[in-house]
């Protein structure tokens, strides 16, 4: 069962429940726990009075904010936080305290944490900003009401006005209040759910469909304790459970009297869930349906959390698996029965739970059925999102089975990774090295490369890989044939950009780039076009920038490359040129600078393609220094150059 986080309120002289969430701390707990200190039981302990001044301050706060404030249901709630919290604090006074047990092992952690939330909290509400707020609170989409009502408080708080029960009450907390005549008449009486009320006397606990003394009791007032059977589900709401002896049963309180589904035989008993409650009678556990029948006789030492009506049931250490209906799907034979936490889809299907079973020989897996759809036999087993297959290692082996079971891949030292084309090539891994693999099992590429990964905007239209090893990228394609030479230390696709993209020649120009011939030259970078043998640009460049105009469309690219040996460097050591898509000069000749800029730098040249856009896309001119003729020109998109 769900162990519940349940925060406290105490003063000297008793306390109440005030809020329950499960397994982390909400907003709502965040705030009031803000400045708690661990004590010796791992509990985390917070001031009454400071912790009702920060929730009103933050819920002040929120009320302000466009969603909350347009949302009838929001305000009313914002509203009733505030006013019932006032209510608490007017109760116990300013010498209580609310507390939770911590949530881990390390409270004085988990303390500077909540002070660390507050801190940043509070500073945005000082600020008046709201996106910094929903930043710290967890309001991940500020439209969505479900992220303020965990601001609010709303699903933790046990009070019963914020209670889906009552969620037609069209009134505030104190009108709701009022109308139940509830804490200040009857300070013993507590909500259970389903318009049921614990009520208190002298002889005991008892359970009631109104408040107020003048109300029939559906359960007399001598027993030890009540509780709701209802956690989350609805169609428990009728049911409480109460301790007569130390021991535990079940009444139905539909009807006046209520009527005893179950005596006190009960040693433990927890909450019913998807219409079943697990109960534990001496040492064994077993589950009990709405009427109180025993479906699974108390037989078990436990019994695991179900889903989809299955259950994982131990005995004498051995691990079997049950049916919601009574039915034994597999005795007790495994050293543990694990459900997989994960959703596993298949053809936009979603199959039935799968069970991770472990055993003296290995790992292996149990259907919804308690059919073994593989043998515990295997090191690892788990589930590839990518392939919808299981993956299976055994002594270092690994295989591929089919969701049912079914053997695809037999083992072999090749690791297989993710489909890089569909249903025609996946990745496979061998001595930190990736491979290429067709769906039957052949090595296409041997495990040699240190990455393949996918072009997702593929330059010749059909699936194409980038593949890197010791002597650089390269590009396959889907029969794993290369594309170019295996020289590159680096290969750009320029298929990011949409108009290239859809272009039927562009979309096959790619930006590569090679190693220089000296240190100086570092890398050099050319254009190439995947289906010819030779660059557009020659790869003597530094930097190469496309450059695109929307009207016409064009595509030029801007390369700078440093100046040759017989070039005069002195005062401009890099030099400019400007080339057609098809690797034809726009200019025949080089610029010593373009619009007075003449470092070269990627970032340079990145503004220079700006202010080429800018100018060209007006009909406009560059301004730019010849470097052949040492004369400033005005060059055009058109390719007409003059003098300027």
């Amino acid at each position: 069962m769900p162990e519940l986080l349940e925060l406290g309120v105490e003063n000297p002289n008793g306390g109440e429940p005030l809020a329950g969430a499960s397994h982390r701390y909400p907003t709502f707990f965040r705030v009031l726990l803000a400045d708690a200190v661990p004590t010796e039981e791992d509990e985390l302990r917070a001031s009454l009075p400071a912790a009702c001044q920060r929730a009103e301050l933050v819920l002040a706060f929120i009320s302000q904010h466009p969603r909350v404030a347009g949302d009838p249901v929001l305000t009313r709630y914002t509203l009733g936080m505030r006013q019932w919290l006032a209510d608490v604090l007017n109760r116990h006074g300013e010498d209580g305290w609310i507390s939770v047990v911590a949530e881990d092992d390390d409270a004085e952690y988990t303390a500077q944490e909540l002070r660390d939330d507050w801190q940043a909290l509070s500073a945005a509400i000082a600020s008046g900003d709201y996106e910094a707020f929903c930043a710290v609170a967890g309001v991940i989409d500020p439209e969505k009401a479900v992220f303020w009502e965990n601001v609010i408080g709303q699903r933790a708080a046990i009070h019963p006005f914020f209670w889906r029960a009552n969620a037609d009450f069209a009134g505030d907390y104190l009108s709701f209040k009022r109308t139940h005549r509830e804490h200040s008449q009857h300070p013993d009486e507590q909500h259970l759910g389903g318009g049921l009320w614990r009520i208190r006397s002298d002889a005991g606990f008892g359970v009631q469909r109104d408040t107020g003394a003048d109300t029939v009791p559906l359960l007399p007032p001598h027993f030890e304790k009540i509780s709701s059977m209802s956690e989350d589900d609805d169609a428990a709401l009728h049911l409480v459970s109460f301790r007569q002896n130390g021991r535990w049963g079940i009444a139905d309180c539909s009807q006046t009297p209520a009527s005893i589904l179950v005596d006190a035989c009960i040693d433990e008993l927890w909450a019913y869930e998807d219409g079943l409650a697990i109960m534990r009678i001496g040492e064994h556990e077993g589950l009990l349906d709405l009427q109180g029948r025993q479906i699974i006789p108390p037989i078990y030492d436990y019994i695991g959390e179900g889903r989809d009506g299955l259950y994982p049931v131990e005995q004498n250490e051995l691990w079997g698996l049950r049916h919601r209906d009574g039915r034994e799907l597999c005795a007790p034979r495994y050293a543990s029965l694990e459900l997989l936490d994960q959703h596993i889809w298949v053809n936009e299907q979603l199959l039935p739970p799968v069970f991770l079973a472990t055993s003296d020989a290995g790992l292996g897996l149990l259907d919804a059925s308690g059919r073994e759809i593989l043998p515990c036999a295997f090191d690892e087993i788990e589930w590839s999102r990518s392939l919808y297959a299981w993956k299976t290692s055994k002594d270092e082996q690994f295989a591929l089975y089919r969701p049912d079971g079914t053997p695809w891949l037999p083992a072999s030292r090749h690791d297989p990774g993710d489909w890089l084309i569909e249903d025609v090539l996946l990745s496979v891994t061998a001595d930190n090295r990736v491979g290429l693999m067709t769906p039957d099992g052949q090595l296409l590429v041997p495990c040699i490369h240190e990455q393949i990964e996918r072009c997702d905007f593929p330059p010749t239209g059909e699936p194409t890989l980038l593949v890197k090893n010791k002597n650089g990228w390269m590009l396959l394609d889907s029969a794993a044939q290369p594309l170019l030479p295996e020289r590159f230390r680096q290969i750009s696709l320029l298929t990011e950009y949409n108009i290239i993209r859809s272009h039927p020649d562009w979309r096959g120009l790619l930006r590569v780039n090679e190693k220089g011939q000296d240190r100086l030259r570092g890398k050099l970078e050319g254009i190439w076009h995947v289906a010819e043998p030779a660059p557009r640009i020659a790869c003597n460049h530094t930097a190469i920038q496309p450059v695109l105009l929307d009207e016409p469309t064009c595509l030029f690219f801007l390369a700078v490359r440093p100046c040759q040996p017989d070039e005069d460097g002195t005062q401009h050591p890099q030099r400019f040129a400007l080339y057609h898509a098809d690797g034809s000069r726009l200019f025949p000749d080089d610029y010593a600078w373009l619009d007075n800029e003449a470092s070269g730098t990627a970032r340079e040249l990145a503004r220079l393609v700006m202010k080429l856009k800018e100018y060209w896309g007006k009909a406009e001119a560059v301004i730019a220094l010849n470097a052949g003729s040492g004369q400033r020109e005005r060059l055009y998109a058109d390719g007409r150059r003059e003098s300027a």
